[in-house]
């Protein structure tokens, strides 16, 4: 990877926007930068899983801003979801309790093994 990319990958761009097609001229913009796109809860309501889609499919990496907070099992749900989805990041208020943030970590490690055994790894 060149200096510029390895730069660019460090990086992650806000798609702070209300519908799609207002974040489309900063996405265009962005064309063949390898950097993070954030979609937030307001732009992810907005435009739905085919917009996150279409961000993968033109080599986005995408965190997925939803700050999921809810039941465990409704958390557990969601966080299978996302990660069908094939987002690289999403977030989990931990402020939903232990059982909330346990049931959201099995859901998401069964598409992210590698996670989990780092995770269990470098545990103490």
């Amino acid at each position: 990877m060149n200096d510029r990319n390895d730069i660019a990958s460090r990086i992650m761009v806000a798609l702070d926007y209300p519908d799609a097609a207002a974040a489309e001229s900063l996405i265009a913009s962005l064309q063949g930068v390898p950097c993070y796109l954030k979609v937030g809860m307001q732009l992810f309501y907005a435009a739905g899983p085919h917009f996150v889609h279409g961000l993968k499919e033109r080599g986005y990496r995408v965190f997925l801003d939803v700050k999921m907070h809810d039941i465990p099992n409704t958390v557990k749900g969601g966080a299978e979801s996302v990660t069908r989805l094939g987002v690289d990041m999403f977030n989990v208020h931990a402020a939903g309790g232990k059982a909330m943030m346990e049931r959201r970590w099995k859901a998401s490690t069964r598409r992210w093994p590698e996670a989990a055994e780092r995770s269990r790894s470098s545990s103490p």
